[in-house]
This record gives structure tokens, C-alpha cells and sequence, in this order.
């Protein structure tokens, strides 16, 4: 499959400095795959997310649940805020499905701020532009600029 192709998307200083920012309780991963293909991908980066409120959207499915908590359901992103106790969280993805996700979970009073990724898809010039017609919060390259972006935020809103 192409998750064997895959490379992992964020760096450990980053998920350092986003643990730094809001706690590593608050850091989470909700994917479509089972655990055991993320892991692959994610590797020793997982000891940085909380797993109580990780979501593995395939095992829940493989455990029963109904095929229609798939994105772009806000499933995975409801019981993950939930699971960590937040009303509003930041969801990062680079696709459609993952907006939608994110929309989806903000009309289930779950504020879901959304970063869409362009440097991991094949056309990022594209990805941009779907991202942008789409509504998204936030875009960029790389998920490793998310913690400068939120430090410049808080000192605009300071």
C-alpha cells in the first residue's frame, strides 16, 4: 500500500513545542486507517500523543461501530475532544475529508479550527486552492510551521 511509501509529516520539535503550547494531554491523532497501519507512519512520534483520546477510525469500525463514523462524519473529532475534555480544538489535515471533517464537527459545537496541508499531496498549488475555496482556518506548507503560527497569533491577541 502507499502508506509504506509515506513519511512521517511533522517533526518531534514540533510536536515538542506543540506539547509545550497546550499540554501533551491535548496533542491527539484521529485517522481513518487502524492502528497498527498509523503506526507504521507515526512510529516513535506517538509517545507525544495522548492515546486515551486518539482515534483510529477503521479499529472502531473493525469493533463494531456503524461504517458511517468514516470521515467526513465528525465522529473521530468529537470523541477525541471529548476524550480530552475540550470544546474547541485544531484538526490538521490535507484532504477534502478532513474539512469537511472539521465543518461537520463545528456544527456539533465542537469549534475545530482547520489547518490544511499542501506540502503533503503530489499538487500543493491545488491543494491550496480546494483548501481556500473550502473555508479552511489556516494553510500551509508544513505542519512543522503550526507552533510559530500560534505563538504569532497569541501575541496578536495579547
Amino acid at each position: 500500500g502507499l502508506y509504506t511509501k509515506e513519511t512521517r509529516s511533522i517533526r518531534e520539535e514540533t510536536l515538542r513545542r506543540l506539547s509545550e503550547i497546550y499540554g501533551a494531554e491535548k496533542l491527539a491523532v484521529v485517522t481513518g486507517r487502524n492502528r497498527r497501519l498509523a503506526m507504521l507512519t507515526i512510529g516513535g512520534l506517538y509517545k507525544h500523543f495522548n492515546d486515551r483520546a486518539s482515534v483510529f477510525i477503521a479499529d472502531e469500525i473493525m469493533g463494531g461501530a456503524p461504517p458511517t463514523i468514516q470521515k467526513p462524519s465528525p465522529y473521530g473529532i468529537i470523541k477525541s475532544a471529548s476524550d480530552m475534555g475540550v470544546p474547541t480544538l485544531i484538526y490538521v489535515g490535507d484532504s477534502a475529508e478532513d474539512i469537511a471533517m472539521a465543518q461537520n464537527a463545528s456544527e456539533f459545537g465542537i469549534r475545530t479550527l482547520f489547518v490544511g496541508v499542501t506540502g503533503l499531496t503530489h499538487n500543493p498549488s491545488r491543494a491550496r486552492n480546494m483548501f481556500a475555496s473550502l473555508g479552511a482556518d489556516v494553510i500551509v506548507e508544513s505542519v512543522d510551521s503550526l507552533p510559530f503560527i500560534i505563538e504569532e497569533a497569541k501575541k496578536s491577541a495579547a
